[in-house]
């Protein structure tokens, strides 16, 4: 991790949580993560009635 890195998270208020890789149980957390933000995503463009290429 670069000293500016930290200080961009710090000064934005981000909090930053390193992982192991290549770890089974972590994943498990990713992928929930990534399919909330997909479902939370799909609702925006359909309340919007956007085209479904968007």
């Amino acid at each position: 991790m670069s000293s500016d890195l930290n200080e961009f998270l710090a000064e934005h208020g981000i909090k930053h949580q390193c992982t192991v890789p290549y770890t089974p149980q972590q994943n498990g957390v990713a992928k929930m993560k990534n399919k909330s933000l997909m479902e939370m995503a799909r609702y925006m463009v359909n309340s919007q009635a956007l085209p479904h290429s968007f």
